[in-house]
């Protein structure tokens, strides 16, 4: 298994405050496409999506960076109230995602771009607690994307009617392109 990571932040620096982290786990190699659903066949959860309490991360010294503050003020107002809402203690958000990782025998984690998993792993340390991944476990999408463009068109977010800025959604639209990728590299010339 793999675990697809997202993050709703404000900034784009390692050390900006996460508001919310999802995961998906799926196996990009399988034959069948990853299921948006939350158990696998062993009754286990195979995903996750927190909101973390973002103001004991200014606390701790996370920053704000005023785009992105001045972007989530300036969307409709259920989501903007609901990516700014408190919520769980970041630390018990840092270890759901640390067993979910365990749990599911995860032995990458895949974000689109550097900057999540960067600012998970800067959260990690400044938490204390270990990252249940190594630097040579961490995966990119937007260059896998890249690998098969020429060939390969992926499904965007618009195929799957996938809400805006919903890392739960995100992290699934990513799961299906890294899986409709690896169908692609695989397929029998």
């Amino acid at each position: 298994m793999h675990l697809m990571i997202d993050l709703e932040t404000l900034g784009v620096q390692p050390d900006a405050v996460v508001l919310r982290v999802a995961a998906f786990a799926f196996d990009p190699e399988a034959t069948h496409a990853p299921q948006f659903d939350a158990e696998r066949a062993d009754g286990r959860v195979r995903e996750m999506d927190e909101q973390c309490d973002w103001v004991e991360q200014v606390r701790r010294g996370r920053r704000v960076e005023s785009g992105a503050q001045d972007f989530w003020l300036t969307q409709v107002p259920e989501l903007r109230d609901r990516m700014l809402s408190l919520g769980q203690e970041t630390r018990l958000v840092l270890q759901a995602l640390s067993d979910l990782y365990a749990d599911t025998g995860s032995s990458a984690v895949w974000s689109r771009g550097s900057m999540d998993v960067a600012q998970l792993v800067h959260m990690y340390k400044l938490y204390g607690l270990e990252c249940p991944w190594r630097y040579h476990q961490e995966r990119d999408v937007r260059t896998l994307a890249k690998v098969v463009a020429a060939s390969a068109q992926l499904s965007d977010a618009d195929s799957f009617n996938a809400p805006k800025h919903d890392p739960r959604w995100d992290c699934y639209v990513q799961a299906f392109n890294v899986w409709e990728a690896f169908q692609h590299i695989r397929r029998p010339t």
